[in-house]
């Protein structure tokens, strides 16, 4: 009878092995518990683990957890306090995000998180909240009248991601957006209601508003929080295109992003796109052939222009050009009876 490929690790062995001595010992303990799919049955061992000299230890444990499931949300909540080294807390709160509703127990734990400083960190517990969904909701909503600024962003950019299960939100987010005189969080609120509701009337007229702002950083700003919407912003792409032909590289490269993250697929945008292949910013080229690569389908003059993308000098906008026509060859190809 063959071997088992993975040969299961016993509760005895974990224990020894992640009190060892050496950091090489205890890394490769935690890598033949993640082998052997033992995480579920060894949580004392992997908690005990976040509380490592090593750093390198504490994140592969983290990592760990998050793949052994929702029985391993409790464990990762009391690991996302201040005690923790930033990126351990960021880490944390992005494996939180995978178990999207499971990760309910760590709810209070990351609504505190969107007060810290690291702007990562406060992104991924906003994505984790987002991905809990309908019971995380109240409390961000409260969050949204919080005295600090970054974290009522954060709450918005939350509900946002929470969607539909979000609904109940947007009369405190309608509320906050008209109460609020600065533009960075009436942005916030926009976006948020925008995608929650996927309703043009929720949010697009200061999101387009922002696009005609004198301040290049806002315009940019708003493009992001446009392609973040997604189909839910299809009707400012007249105004989107019109960013394509910006003074600004980063405008026009964002406007070429958010066009692709919109995905209106037409003529029209596709020909607005292909001329940025020649801008003398290889960012915005780079952003030109991701945005075709996403619209183009069959299109023949997106064809020829992502082929003349793949002798671009900029290495990064060939091997985008190249991976986009192949894509574009592999999904026209007929299929096997």
């Amino acid at each position: 009878m063959a071997e088992p490929l993975t040969k299961p690790i016993t509760l005895d062995a974990a224990i020894n092995g992640l009190k060892h001595v050496s950091e090489a010992v205890r890394l490769a303990t935690l890598r033949k518990i993640l082998a052997a799919k033992a995480g579920a049955q060894m949580l004392d061992c992997l908690a005990r683990c976040l509380d490592d000299s090593s750093e390198r230890i504490r994140r592969a444990a983290v990592v760990l957890l998050g793949e052994t499931g929702a029985a391993a949300a409790g464990v990762l909540a009391h690991r996302l306090d201040d005690k923790q080294p930033a990126a351990v807390r960021s880490l944390t709160a992005s494996m939180l995000a995978r178990l999207g509703a499971e990760a309910s127990p760590a709810m209070d734990a990351l609504v505190t998180c969107l007060t810290a400083n690291e702007e990562d960190l406060r992104l991924n517990a906003a994505l984790a909240l987002g991905k809990i969904g309908a019971s995380a909701v109240p409390q961000l909503c409260s969050v949204l009248s919080n005295s600090n600024s970054v974290a009522r962003i954060a709450a918005a950019e939350a509900l946002g991601h929470a969607g539909a299960a979000a609904l109940e939100s947007l009369d405190s987010l309608r509320r906050a957006a008209s109460a609020e005189p600065r533009l960075q969080l009436r942005l916030a609120y926009a976006a948020a209601a925008l995608k929650i509701s996927g309703d043009a009337k929720e949010g697009l007229a200061i999101l387009l508003d922002a696009l005609t702002n004198s301040d290049e950083s806002t315009r940019v700003t708003a493009l992001g929080k446009l392609g973040e919407s997604r189909s839910a912003a299809r009707q400012a792409v007249p105004v989107v295109l019109k960013c394509l032909t910006d003074s600004s590289v980063q405008v026009r490269a964002g406007a070429a992003l958010a066009l692709a993250r919109i995905g209106v697929k037409s003529v029209d945008v596709i020909a607005a796109i292909v001329p940025l292949l020649a801008d003398a910013d290889a960012t915005l080229r780079l952003n030109a052939v991701i945005a075709l690569s996403v619209l183009a389908g069959a299109d023949s003059q997106a064809t020829v222009a992502l082929r003349v993308a793949e002798q671009d000098p900029d290495w990064r906008v060939a091997a985008a050009a190249t991976s986009a026509l192949e894509r574009t060859r592999s999904s026209n190809s007929p299929q096997a009876p």
